[in-house]
């Protein structure tokens, strides 16, 4: 049996119909109860019994959490407390999800699961907390450090994506390197880390990595191929320095998926097949 928290989530929609071919699933979200409601989340796991708690409850909008900490760090941070306790007590394993954010984007190189993290922004923040207290917690736990997401409600490049789509002009940071990730390369790796019993911290993102304006391009090219209309917004690149955001995404957050090929996991090598998937299924 497997519990998912944040069914309402996009990546929560792609992972339940995978999970079914081999298990049990209970999902849930706020209008069946909290994650940081314990007696809550104590009684369903008295009554699930569950083997696995995948953990896709959180708050993904990067400009708000700055506005709104409190909420970003009770569902992103110390929900984990409740849930650690409640896993460890009943032998249940952890999967996390966490952000490719926590690491320091003082370096070009290809970053690695054991290069120094930390936060510049309250979204990276909260998720390095999160990791802190399941660390601490002694559970038995699996945390993926996920690239940039382009599928979920206020991540920066589905921010990116929704200016694409509604506004005339768009300005992009020059050199805002990315290591992209899509739901269905999520999916995959849970499902083989479920399978590997894999534990411990690993990076996930496609194998290669890309400009945030060479993503954005590509999008529009496919958006527009796809949906038989002529999108033709302005892209204008402007120094990293220079970009007016209320948050200081990372310049250089190329993560390195060694460890995952090592495990026997091989990652997507062309992101642009998820993007299709993704454009064609509506969302965007």
């Amino acid at each position: 049996m497997v519990i998912i928290s944040g069914s309402n989530s996009f990546l929560a929609s792609k992972l339940i119909p995978h999970l079914r071919n081999n298990f049990q699933v209970y999902a849930f979200d706020d209008e069946q109860g909290s994650i940081n409601d314990y007696n809550f989340m104590l009684e369903m796991f008295s009554t699930v019994k569950p083997k696995y708690f995948i953990n896709l409850k959180e708050k993904t909008d990067i400009i708000d959490s700055e506005f709104d900490r409190e909420t970003c760090y009770n569902i992103n941070s110390l929900s984990l407390k409740i849930i650690s306790n409640l896993c460890k007590k009943n032998n249940v394993k952890l999967i996390q999800l966490s952000s490719g954010y926590v690491y320091s984007d003082k370096t070009e190189k290809m970053l690695t699961e054991d290069d120094d993290i930390s936060a510049e922004f309250v979204y990276a923040d909260s998720k390095l907390y999160s990791e802190k207290i399941i660390a601490e917690s002694g559970v038995n736990a699996l945390v993926l450090r996920a690239g940039d997401r382009f599928f979920e409600n206020g991540t920066f490049l589905k921010k990116i994506i929704d200016h694409i789509l509604h506004d005339k002009e768009i300005t992009i940071p020059e050199n805002c390197i990315i290591s992209p990730v899509s739901a269905n390369q999520l999916c995959s790796f849970i499902e083989f880390a479920v399978a590997k019993n894999l534990n411990g911290i690993y990076n996930c993102s496609c194998v290669d990595f890309i400009s945030v304006f060479d993503f954005a391009a590509h999008f529009i090219d496919y958006y527009n191929s796809i949906n038989k209309i002529k999108l033709n917004p302005e892209i204008k690149k402007i120094d990293s320095k220079q970009y007016l955001f209320p948050v200081d995404i990372p310049q250089f957050n190329k993560l390195s998926v060694e460890k995952a090929k090592k495990s026997g996991f091989n990652p997507e090598v062309d992101i642009f097949n998820s993007m299709e998937d993704y454009i064609k299924s509506g969302n965007a």
